[in-house]
């Protein structure tokens, strides 16, 4: 589920951004968010229980222990927190499937020709010459 909705999120909002996407950008989103968001956690969930057992209670403030036990555990337990984030994220997915909905699909030739070559030429002088062939 974080993976698909982070990837509608973020195809969102560079709709939103005016970058167009094409099949090449679809096949590589989700495997950005899996290599940058899911990995870590994974590695932080398998890590979980020795941390538990050899962490110490008492620690600093500036440390960051001591921020997660004083400052933002307690801040996400509150209810207030809790709707702003539920909001948000409810705004997020909404603002991507609004973005993903308004964007063109499509894959030109000329995206993945390399330039100064025969191929590239010919796709400029089709273009030039008979844009309204398909």
């Amino acid at each position: 589920m974080l993976v698909t909705y982070s990837s509608i999120c973020g195809l969102g909002v560079t709709t939103w951004l005016g970058i167009n996407f094409n099949a090449a950008t679809t096949q590589i989103v989700p495997f950005l968010s899996l290599g940058l968001g899911i990995d870590d956690m994974f590695l932080l969930l398998h890590n979980y229980d020795e941390i538990i057992n050899t962490w110490e209670r008492r620690q600093p403030w500036y440390t960051v222990g001591g921020f997660l036990t004083n400052v933002y555990i307690p801040g996400l337990k509150k209810t207030w927190v809790k709707c702003i984030v539920t909001g948000l994220t409810i705004a997020m997915t909404v603002f991507g499937l609004v973005g993903m909905y308004n964007s063109t699909l499509g894959l030109e030739l000329s995206d993945v020709l390399p330039e100064h070559t025969a191929p590239a030429a010919f796709m400029r002088a089709r273009e030039k010459y008979f844009s309204f062939y398909p």
